[in-house]
């Protein structure tokens, strides 16, 4: 059955952050059948993403056409025409350009293993068993994009059809064509240390209470200098520290804004969980950052408000 939603990935731990301002549009397209899972996923902001695909998996993510320019995942440019490579169980980074659009393909280790020895006649590369990005040449790439169009467009006009499972099978294969075609090219060095870093302080910033988040503090804690840090953020995030730090808190209020269970706490209390204690400041941000103010946010997102449940 293919869904479509404002949401998140089934069976996936995701993490997103809102970095550019004003509304948030976006849209999920999935279509799973047994270890076959298929999306397409859109966003209309810049966004800073941490996402883990289900346990024994192996996630391909295809930016379709247009969409790769300014993308980094795990914070490292890639190429327009390219499929990036995680892992199941293992945390991936994406940091997206407005406008952005990715095409995914997830399949179980085993038949993966198993569809590659039938098709190939070669065992599963260990290089898409790790975190990469592959580069494709422009028709293999087209032609990987065009497979899952048609696939969500069959299954939107024929969600009843026992079909699913042969188009979700020919579309594995022209992945794995795909991908031998392209993986030759070395593996990059991904910066593993500068991600954890950044990694270390995302939950700092979203966790209540840790008001302690200057630049300076976040040198002492990391044993970082200031000019390392700045670097390190720009070149994964495209932000500064202290403004990776502020947006994602301003998330994270987002996020207790729309909790039926934190309705008894007032606008105020909730921002000052996260260091906001100006309230004239903090609502101004917020609204410059997510296009409406924070108490349009409570009275809409809540499912218990009368006007949602109109």
């Amino acid at each position: 059955m293919l869904r479509t939603r404002a949401a998140y990935i089934s069976d996936w731990q995701q993490e997103y952050a809102q970095i550019s301002t004003g509304n948030f549009h976006g849209r999920i397209d999935e279509l799973r059948s047994g270890t076959f899972q298929v999306f397409r996923e859109y966003s209309h902001q810049e966004t800073y993403q941490t996402c883990q695909p289900w346990q024994h998996s192996v996630w391909f993510g295809i930016p379709a056409p247009g969409s790769g320019e300014r993308l980094r995942f795990n914070g490292c440019a890639v190429e327009q025409a390219s499929i990036l490579v995680s892992p199941g169980n293992t945390d991936f980074t994406l940091r997206t350009p407005l406008g952005f659009c990715i095409y995914g393909v997830v399949l179980n280790v085993d038949d993966l293993a198993t569809r590659c020895e039938g098709l190939l006649n070669t065992p599963l590369p260990t290089l898409w068993l790790q975190a990469d990005a592959i580069t494709l040449d422009a028709g293999s790439h087209q032609r990987i994009c065009h497979a899952i169009e048609q696939l969500l467009a069959f299954t939107r006009q024929h969600p009843d059809t026992r079909c699913h499972r042969q188009h979700l099978e020919a579309l594995a294969d022209a992945l794995l064509l795909g991908l031998y075609q392209g993986q030759t090219r070395e593996a990059a060095a991904w910066p593993t240390r500068h991600i954890q870093q950044i990694e270390q302080i995302r939950q700092w910033a979203q966790t209540p209470g840790d008001n302690e988040l200057d630049v300076e503090s976040l040198c002492r804690a990391l044993h970082v200098t200031r000019r390392t840090l700045q670097n390190h953020f720009q070149a994964i995030t495209g932000m500064s520290p202290a403004n990776f730090v502020r947006v994602l808190r301003l998330n994270a209020v987002r996020q207790a804004l729309r909790d039926e269970q934190r309705l008894q706490q007032t606008i105020q209390q909730l921002a000052a969980e996260w260091g906001f204690f100006n309230l004239s400041h903090f609502c101004y941000d917020y609204k410059r950052l997510f296009g409406e103010t924070p108490s349009q946010t409570r009275h809409l997102d809540l499912p218990t408000h009368p006007a949602r449940r109109a």
